[in-house]
């Protein structure tokens, strides 16, 4: 996962600064002050992605989301009127998506549960498609949860616009979407009882012709705005790889 990779390439950055690059273990202590720091910057981020979000998504009537993500959580929270309603699908095998409509019926939001086969049948009937992203890769196609592809097909087919909510600590600049390695999680999730025939992948690519913009933290990114972010995250990998 790119932001673990990210997240301790920042902690050392920082970390090595604080210290002085010092071999001395003693002066290592800023540690705790280092994590306190880069937690607080993940919280500012996440600030500011929404209110980057409510800058494009605040007049909708209704958006499609799938699965669990707990930035296109804030999202739907705090950047789209009280007034939206919001589809979501309920995300097989383990129905993440259902943690989500139980969470926005309990704020007493207007929510609609439907089924991953209908993912791109409700992209053609909403105002727009919000997805999360568990990387970006090089080409800036975003990995999330299978059926994300269809329903951005499904956004596309339909002239919907289709938005990633993602923090630019999720890029992945050394891998392509055909490059990454997706995960997949035992068959025995979808049908015990002939887990040998079942293949259960977890997530997949996302095209970046199918994305309409990125919901950063540094603003809406276009597919130029994104791809020079891809750039400056490749320069600090390689400064940090070396010669």
């Amino acid at each position: 996962m790119a932001p673990i990779g990210n997240a301790a390439l920042a902690f050392l950055a920082e970390l090595e600064r604080r210290a002085g690059k010092s071999r001395d273990c003693r002066r290592l202590r800023p540690w705790r002050a280092v994590r306190k720091r880069l937690e607080s910057e993940r919280r500012r981020n996440l600030e500011g992605l929404v209110r980057a979000a409510a800058d494009v998504l605040l007049g909708l009537e209704s958006v499609l989301t799938l699965s669990y993500s707990s930035t296109v959580m804030a999202v739907l929270e705090r950047a789209l009127a009280r007034s939206t309603c919001l589809v979501v699908a309920e995300s097989r095998p383990r129905l993440e998506g259902r943690r989500v409509v139980e969470a926005l019926l309990a704020q007493g939001r207007e929510v609609r549960c439907i089924t991953d086969a209908e993912l791109a049948l409700f992209a053609a009937r909403v105002d727009a498609l919000i997805i999360g992203a568990d990387s970006v890769t090089s080409d800036l196609a975003v990995v999330n949860k299978v059926g994300s592809a269809a329903a951005a097909w499904g956004a596309r087919s339909a002239s919907r616009p289709c938005y990633v909510a993602v923090d630019t600590s999720k890029i992945a600049p050394r891998v392509s979407a055909a490059e990454i390695e997706l995960e997949e999680k035992s068959g025995a999730e979808i049908w015990p009882e002939r887990a040998e025939i079942c293949s259960n992948v977890y997530f997949e690519a996302v095209p970046a012709k199918l994305i309409t913009a990125y919901l950063t933290e540094r603003g809406v990114l276009n597919h130029d705005g994104m791809a020079a972010e891809v750039a400056r995250m490749a320069r600090l990998h390689e400064r940090r790889a070396g010669p």
